[in-house]
């Protein structure tokens, strides 16, 4: 565990060194949550699972 949160450490600089983009705009455009929203519905995956009633196969 200790090996692999060095490697972090030093691959998140190399990450970020590569990647990062400083901001056009440094305004914060995030908005407090509605109290009549939930984190939970909003980052839900609704989704049907569906199997083929015959195998293409035959």
């Amino acid at each position: 565990m200790e090996a692999a949160n060095a490697f972090m450490a030093e691959f998140i600089a190399y990450y970020n060194a590569r990647f990062a983009k400083v901001p056009r705009n440094n305004h914060n455009a995030h908005r407090p949550l509605r109290s009549d929203r939930s984190l939970d519905l909003i980052f839900a995956s609704a989704g049907a699972n569906h199997l083929p009633l015959r195998s293409a196969a035959g």
